[in-house]
């Protein structure tokens, strides 16, 4: 069977350079928004690929022999598989995209302004420790590691 051609508009290391430009904005909503959008595009692409894989295994089912049949058509459940799971990624990305725009900003900022000056993280019932950054709570090695609705320290309170 012959894959599909992919049909990435972006290259890897176009990937890459927008990421870099996305980890260079000042602010870290905007970073988040920002990283979320990048992904989307990236994980569209990979959803629409994996559609054609799909479609490709469904026509090689469809002309196989009795003899090839249970490997073409576990093939295929693997590929859907595959399919739904980027789906999954995609979708997922794409609620927190519209959670984040539809979010009061100055709410996250709240939740997460500096309480005093070193890094809240969590590590197993002790904070990191490491010196705040951007007015949050969170030290340059922590800043981007939160979801939506909150920080992914563990605690989240």
């Amino acid at each position: 069977m012959q894959e599909p051609e992919k049909t990435c508009y972006t290259d890897d290391n176009e990937y890459i350079r927008q990421l870099e430009q996305a980890a260079a904005l000042p602010d870290w909503i905007a970073r988040k928004k920002a990283y979320l959008r990048i992904n989307l595009r990236r994980l569209d692409t990979m959803v629409q690929e994996q559609a054609a894989v799909v479609l490709a295994s469904k026509t090689n089912v469809a002309n196989t022999s009795l003899d090839g049949l249970k490997a073409a058509a576990e093939k295929l459940v693997a590929d859907v598989a595959e399919y739904e799971a980027a789906k999954s990624r995609r979708d997922s990305t794409a609620r927190s995209i519209y959670i984040l725009d539809s979010e009061d900003e100055q709410r996250y900022r709240e939740q997460n302004k500096d309480i005093d000056g070193t890094c809240q993280w969590n590590y197993s019932a002790s904070s990191c420790g490491k010196p705040t950054v951007e007015g949050t709570r969170w030290c340059a090695d922590h800043i981007d590691e939160w979801t939506m609705l909150r920080h992914s320290t563990g605690d989240n309170d």
